[in-house]
């Protein structure tokens, strides 16, 4: 075999290479590879100048981490695993506040790398209150994205420090007020 005959095969075989990887990564980035959201948990207190604090309210944000555009879809609250399958315990759809100047506006279409916002009241009978150990957001494709499992247990924490320290103050002022 000369180098003239072998050149065209050499190319050949490299084209054939370089056609079959990209037709690979396109099957990947298409087909396999899903959108992704990736949701977080947090209180937090909107602070303006000129305006005095807004909060503590309860943040549930969802990042889009691509590869492609997406929808913000609603929030959803599950009991652990054990009390899906053997107790067979309901899940929830948590009704954001829709009228917050911070909350993303439902079914809002979120580029890669935007993030959306779900904000919801900080008080007593919020869904912090009830044993749920995922809250997540599903998505455009129905898929559904879940919080870190740290980040809502911060959040009970501080539920449960704030209010558990207001009942029992009001227990306190009960007494005081029958003496």
């Amino acid at each position: 075999m000369t180098l003239e005959t072998a050149l065209p095969l050499v190319t050949a075989v490299i084209s054939l290479g370089v056609s079959m990887l990209t037709l690979g990564w396109t099957i990947y980035r298409d087909a396999i590879r899903q959108p992704r959201l990736r949701p977080s948990i947090a209180i937090k207190t909107v602070n303006q100048r000129g305006r005095p604090p807004d909060g503590p309210h309860i943040f549930v944000e969802a990042l889009n981490m691509g590869p492609i555009p997406n929808r913000l879809g609603l929030v959803f609250a599950r009991k652990s695993w054990w009390q899906r399958k053997i107790k067979r315990a309901p899940g929830a759809f948590i009704y954001p506040n829709w009228g917050h100047m911070a909350t993303t506006p439902a079914s809002s279409r979120l580029e890669v790398g935007d993030r959306g916002t779900f904000v919801f009241p900080f008080e007593r009978n919020c869904f912090l209150k009830e044993d749920f150990s995922n809250v997540g957001v599903s998505d455009g494709f129905g898929r559904m994205h879940w919080a870190p499992s740290k980040e809502l247990r911060k959040a009970k924490e501080r539920y449960h420090r704030e209010f558990q320290l207001a009942a029992q103050n009001d227990a306190l002022n009960a007494l005081a007020e029958e003496a």
